[in-house]
């Protein structure tokens, strides 16, 4: 890193799926895991500055959640086809000029639209797979088991899902303390594009804008703080 800077290559994107959810005093959570916090106590031991709805990651491990907290923990599946990334934040601004005024003048509601875009080469995962399967309907067909059976053919339609993604900025090669900026945000895919040309790579593209929040009250977090890496088993 040279004045905080660092290269392209070094973000990375993420889907991401949430675990069962966690809560009470059975519970606790574990270093290096990313959740969403859904239910805080009174006499909380979950992060004070984490509201209902946001997301963190758990610096130390705790052995038991107070009896009303709750968490979801998040588990992260690389979008291995991106190769750029874009985030983007707008604020509305309307023209609120009147005669009393020596210079235009505008107001805000405050409302922040953010929008962004995943682009790459085609790869075959299953978190891609899932992406494409959002935009036609698809028929998959898996070998038999036993050579001369049947394939098992399966259904999936068209769905527009509002999907928990990540964006890690820094995400490649971290370091245990070294400072992390991530997005989790959840989205609905608005656009899909491939191309194939000669001489070339096959390309794969997806627009996304971001939601207020998922069906589960999952709310779009900024996080910039100490990487903690997962404790071993």
């Amino acid at each position: 890193m040279s004045n905080g800077k660092t290269t392209g290559r070094q973000a990375l994107s993420y889907a991401i799926t949430k675990g069962t959810e966690l809560s009470g005093i059975s519970s606790g959570i574990l270093k290096g895991i990313w959740y969403y916090v859904t239910a805080k106590d009174d006499a909380t031991l979950l992060p004070s500055a984490v509201g209902v709805g946001r997301a963190f990651l758990c610096s130390k491990a705790v052995a038991a959640l107070a009896a009303g907290d709750a968490v979801v923990p998040l588990t992260l599946a690389l979008l291995g086809f991106v190769r750029d990334k874009q985030l983007d934040a707008s604020k509305t601004a309307v023209d609120s000029t009147t005669d009393i005024d020596e210079e235009s003048d505008s107001l805000s509601d405050g409302l922040v639209a953010r929008t962004g875009s995943l682009n790459g080469m085609d790869v075959v995962d299953t978190p891609t797979s899932t992406l494409k399967a959002q935009f036609t309907h698809t028929i998959v067909a898996t070998a038999a088991v036993t050579p001369g059976d049947v394939d098992v053919i399966t259904a999936k339609d068209i769905s527009t899902p509002k999907q928990l993604i990540m964006i890690d900025w820094g995400g490649r090669s971290p370091v245990e303390g070294e400072e992390i900026i991530a997005d989790i945000m959840p989205v609905i895919f608005t656009q899909m594009s491939q191309g194939a040309s000669y001489g070339g790579v096959k390309s794969l593209n997806f627009n996304f804008t971001v939601v207020s929040q998922d069906d589960d009250g999952c709310k779009p977090t900024h996080f910039v703080g100490p990487y903690r890496a997962p404790v071993s088993a």
